[in-house]
Parts: structure tokens; C-alpha cells; sequence
């Protein structure tokens, strides 16, 4: 859920089902390179949001189902 960028914020499984095979590749790529870049502020101390992780791996599940 990218409540930032705009472009998930709160798509659920009904929504999701609906997009192209390219729009869920395009998705799961910026979820998956959004995930990278949490994980890389825990590790330096510069994350203010933790529950932004589970958030959006839960995005990459309902993503990959």
C-alpha cells in the first residue's frame, strides 16, 4: 500500500483481481522495491513507520495469490 505515491492505498483482493497481468507485475515490483527500502531505514534507524512493513508485504501476498 503506497498511501504516499498514490497508487495502492487500500486496493483489497476484489481490486486487485481486476487489474492486467502487467498492472500486477508493475505492483508487486514497486511493493517488493518499496519493501527493500523499509527494510534498508530499520536497518539504519531511519524507519518512523513500522507497521509500513507489514503493510506492504501484506500487499505483495494478496498481490501474489
Amino acid at each position: 500500500m503506497i498511501s504516499d505515491g498514490g497508487q495502492w492505498c487500500g486496493h483489497r483482493g476484489g481490486q486487485v483481481r481486476e487489474l492486467t497481468d502487467d498492472e500486477l507485475v508493475l505492483r508487486l515490483r514497486e511493493a517488493k522495491e518499496e519493501l527493500f527500502n523499509l527494510r534498508f531505514q530499520m536497518a539504519t534507524g531511519q524507519l518512523d513507520n513500522n507497521r509500513r512493513l507489514r503493510t506492504v508485504r501484506h500487499d505483495i501476498a494478496r498481490t501474489t495469490r
